[in-house]
């Protein structure tokens, strides 16, 4: 394998302000993968679901199951005979499943040239020789940009489009109305082999033609890397690589990309640390927060604690669930609390979180309640309240 080391970072320049805004609720980690579809440009071996060895080779593609570590496959264009699998881009909320191939070959009566995007019906959602792609080109990855839907693919030479040069390490977004635009700068010089734009922050899976070093880390051309944002560095990290499950892929290069990340369920926590109130209150209200994501409906278990203040004295005991929908980012808990004639004095009692469906505890994970006795207090003017 050819091996390309840079001497300087790898800087994207700012080109979709809409999906590459930073969003302080992320924290700077890598997202979790669930299931990555990719296709190699050689025969390769993985393991396979079931049990024994799934071998599959440049017109398949591979649905890796990362809960497992196992892998099936599927023909979803049959068999290609001498034209590989370049590009690809599974169904969601902007497209159907699409494809893009190294060399020429009819699907459905329909020819597909290697710089056409289309499904596997052969209707084409970009038309190559329409839009004024030259022969000799090939689109050699696919996504779409999760904020507009548009196309964003990258090419395998430099070309020009619409008057614009292109770089193979650019990617390059396009729709019917505005034609084709610089949607990233690479400055890599290394062809971008693959590429999944993530739908949250700036986040972009890809994997590279050739070795590549970006910031002090060597990434092999079958890795799949991921620019994960950070204040004040962004920086790259190694999201997969196929080739520790089995060496037929260290000569393999990963052609094609799609991921299903796991939902960013979220943090749990209380708004804050604790909270006052009068004993004749009648009940406490207090707020669980939902941070660092809110996809999914999840249960938030949670249940009072004795400290000074005791339970059925002075606070229902009480243990119950709030469950905070799908983009739901808060919700209210209440605790009914007891008054008695009883001069007591200041006393506490905890609210904790205890569990969650899924996602992580935070901090704070427990609320101090402070309860005013009312017999007890005395206001400035020296009258009992």
């Amino acid at each position: 394998m050819q091996n390309l080391s840079l001497n300087k970072p790898w800087v994207w320049l700012l080109i979709n302000v809409a999906f590459w805004m930073s969003n302080d609720a992320y924290a700077q980690t890598s997202v979790e993968l669930q299931e990555i579809q990719f296709s190699g440009d050689i025969d390769h071996t993985l393991p396979a679901t079931g049990g024994g060895a799934l071998v599959s080779n440049d017109d398949t593609i591979v649905m890796f199951d990362l809960s497992t570590g196992t892998a099936d496959s599927n023909e979803f264009l049959g068999n290609l005979d001498n034209a590989d699998i370049d590009a690809y881009h599974d169904a969601d909320n902007c497209s159907d499943r699409v494809f893009s191939l190294d060399a020429s070959v009819e699907i459905n009566n329909t020819t597909m040239r290697p710089a056409d995007v289309f499904n596997s019906t052969g209707n084409k959602t970009l038309d190559a020789q329409t839009e004024g792609i030259a022969d000799g080109i090939n689109i050699d990855a696919i996504s779409f940009d999760p904020a507009t839907c548009d196309l964003v693919f990258s090419v395998d030479i430099h070309t020009e489009l619409d008057g614009t040069v292109f770089a193979p390490d650019d990617l390059i977004a396009w729709n019917d109305n505005d034609g084709f635009r610089l949607f990233l700068a690479g400055g890599m010089d290394a062809d971008i082999d693959a590429v999944h734009l993530l739908d949250i922050e700036n986040r972009v899976l890809f994997s590279t033609a050739v070795d590549v070093e970006i910031g002090g880390s060597i990434f092999q051309d079958e890795d799949i890397i991921e620019r994960v944002p950070g204040v004040p560095d962004t920086f790259f990290e190694l999201s997969f690589s196929p080739s520790p499950f089995d060496p037929t892929w260290e000569p393999t290069d990963l052609d094609a990309l799609w991921v299903m990340r796991t939902p960013l369920s979220g943090v749990f926590h209380w708004e804050t640390s604790d909270v006052e109130v009068f004993e004749d209150a009648g009940s406490i209200s207090v707020m669980i927060v939902r941070t660092a994501g809110n996809e999914g409906s999840i249960d938030v278990s949670w249940n009072t604690i004795a400290d000074t203040a005791t339970a059925g004295a002075d606070f229902v005991d009480t243990s119950n669930v709030l469950t905070l929908g799908d983009g739901v980012s808060s919700g209210i808990v209440m605790v009914n609390l007891l008054d008695d004639a009883a001069v007591e004095g200041t006393e506490e009692f905890i609210i904790r979180i205890t569990a969650v469906s899924d996602g992580s505890i935070g901090t704070p994970q427990d609320i101090r309640v402070i309860i005013r006795d009312d017999e007890d207090f005395i206001f400035a003017d020296g009258y009992e309240g």
